[in-house]
């Protein structure tokens, strides 16, 4: 199995009923083509890391995270606390942030880690003919990585899914859907000034 393919994934969500049959895992990869308005993921759009803020989270009065910054990014003031135009996403402010305001979204991880994740609900696939779906952002645009793990969570007897929007080519998804049970294409609006590339 290989530990050389890594992919930067937002989130991964147990228990899923609307991704596909079943009971599933959804793997929330990072990175996509579009920029639609009405994305229900936009942490997901970006292909890097970066910090997401919760002001609601934040604490009045507190400024634990504001000596971490080593860009100086952050402000004494819980609306507007990060100034994105100078963060880096190194995640230095995360630790001292007892709350949670603050969190990294996007971490690598590896085809054994990954595949481990989505196995510790191999109960929840077999009473429910659920499995793993791949979503995002979008998930082909981490295609290589997705071609080293699909084949080995196939091993593992797992139902796979891609939610996908079919914005790249062909050529990206073409290996990967002997591995694939489950296609599942979310058709955008026809407007492609709708949903502008980023």
């Amino acid at each position: 199995m290989s530990r050389g393919e890594r992919a930067l994934v937002v989130e991964v969500q147990r228990f899923s009923i609307h991704d596909g049959p079943g009971i599933r895992t959804v793997v929330f990869l990072k990175g996509c083509g579009l920029a639609c308005e009405w994305c229900q993921n936009p942490e997901s759009i970006r292909a890097g890391p970066e910090i997401s803020y919760a002001a609601a989270r934040c604490p009045e009065g507190c400024v634990l995270c504001l000596s971490a910054c080593p860009e100086d990014a952050l402000r004494d003031v819980r609306e507007g606390r990060v100034d994105f135009a100078r963060c880096t996403a190194c995640g230095a402010c995360v630790e001292p942030c007892p709350t949670g305001a603050l969190r990294v979204v996007g971490r690598e991880m590896d085809v054994p880690t990954l595949l481990g994740a989505v196995l510790r609900d191999r109960p929840f696939y077999e009473a429910s003919g659920g499995g793993v779906t791949f979503s995002g952002g979008e998930p082909v645009h981490q295609a290589r990585f997705l071609g080293a793990l699909l084949p080995a969570a196939k091993r593992e007897g797992l139902h796979l899914a891609v939610e996908t929007s079919g914005h790249y080519p062909f050529a990206l998804v073409e290996p990967l859907l002997p591995w694939l049970d489950l296609l599942l294409f979310d058709l955008k609006v026809m407007d492609p000034a709708a949903h502008g590339p980023v």
